[in-house]
């Protein structure tokens, strides 16, 4: 069972996409260490808890391919209350010193075709 899932698209294989194996054993741990390196773990389990019917969210983006950014892009999953989620990235962000830029789809269907790099933290 390897950490890092390989795809190829069906028409070119000379596209490959990769993406973390959420079942894999060491999953939660490397988790936690990119949220806190990431400085978003508080940011998650806060915002998770009121905002609604949330499925997925993920980290994609410069932090999620490992490169250290001022910048958090979070993509989430689910239908969710848009006017609080803006109300606490202006106050989640003067404390994390980053900016906070942030997509919403409503089912995983949607998400399916996204090609960048991607971290799923819940």
């Amino acid at each position: 069972m390897s950490l890092i899932k390989e795809t190829e698209e069906a028409d070119n294989t000379k596209v490959k996409q990769y993406s973390v194996n959420d079942s894999h054993p060491m999953f939660q741990s490397i988790r936690g260490i990119v949220m806190k390196y990431a400085g978003i773990e508080t940011l998650v389990e806060d915002i998770i808890k009121k905002l609604g019917n949330v499925q997925e969210v993920y980290l994609t983006g410069d932090l999620a391919s490992g490169v250290d950014s001022p910048l958090i892009d979070l993509l989430i999953i689910g239908k969710i209350d848009k006017n609080y989620l803006i109300q606490l990235i202006d106050k989640v962000e003067p404390i994390l010193n980053k900016s906070i830029r942030y997509g919403v789809v409503k089912d995983i269907e949607r998400f399916n075709g996204f090609g960048g790099s991607k971290v799923r933290i819940y």
